[in-house]
């Protein structure tokens, strides 16, 4: 992918306008979060397995095309596709570790009660911030001059 960009410089420019499009997409989400205040959800309190709630993350994590176009990069920086079967193997047991371990981390921290009561006591000031990031990045990535 980072060979068919380098040499399409209209394709790159495409993405960029895209990639600024969606920044500011997110921004309006945020700010329209401040304005109308949905309800927080309740934590799901319905009793499942272990497995499902593995079996479920791990569909999600799967289905997130941030994640893979993110891993996706790694592999092409890191140059994957020459290397021996077992420093593919390597690498893709790491990103596996990475993976569960970040992404099951920030799923106790912030499904922890404490965090939760502080989100919701904050929430808009949150969100603000987080729209004003966004709308930042999007109009800086939207004006940025790629030459």
């Amino acid at each position: 992918m980072a060979v068919i960009l380098a040499e399409t410089a209209q394709l790159v420019t495409a993405v960029r306008y895209l990639g600024a499009a969606y920044l500011v997409w997110l921004a309006y989400k945020a700010f329209r979060t401040v304005a109308v205040k949905p309800p927080l959800g309740q934590l799901n309190t319905t009793p499942r397995s272990a497995l499902r709630k593995g079996l479920t993350g791990f569909v999600l994590q799967l289905s997130n095309p941030k994640a893979i176009f993110f891993w996706l990069a790694v592999a092409s920086v890191g140059g994957v596709g020459n290397a021996p079967a077992s420093a593919t193997v390597l690498f893709i047991a790491g990103a596996f570790v990475i993976s569960f371990v970040g992404h099951g981390g920030y799923a106790l921290l912030l499904s922890s009660e404490p965090l939760r009561r502080a989100y919701k006591r904050f929430r808009s000031w949150v969100e603000a911030t987080i729209g004003c990031f966004f709308l930042y990045a999007g109009l800086r990535l939207a004006t940025s001059d790629t030459r």
